[in-house]
């Protein structure tokens, strides 16, 4: 081999070893934003349990309590005629 065709190949492994990073970074990118959207996934268990306790106790609230607890959780209200849109404050 001459020194020319050493100093293309360790070139090109320069260049993959960029790459490499690179990907690498991409990966680790990627995996963080699947762990938050993972993390947003509501357990259907959950919901169905804290929608039972809410059944039970809203109905039992005083009217000043249910509109502050209400405003707690509803960010918009949109009233159409055939419809009425509910965007809640997202739970963190």
């Amino acid at each position: 081999m001459g020194s020319l065709e050493i100093e293309a190949i360790e070139e090109e492994l320069k260049n993959l070893e960029k790459e490499k990073k690179s990907l690498e970074r991409q990966i680790e990118e990627l995996n963080i934003s699947i762990r938050r959207e993972e993390s947003k996934l509501i357990d259907i268990d959950i919901v169905q349990r804290t929608y039972q306790g809410f059944s039970q106790v809203f109905p039992k609230l005083l009217l000043k309590e249910k509109h502050q607890f209400l405003q707690l959780i509803i960010k918009e209200l949109v009233v159409f005629e055939d419809r009425v849109k509910v965007s809640l404050y997202e739970i963190p």
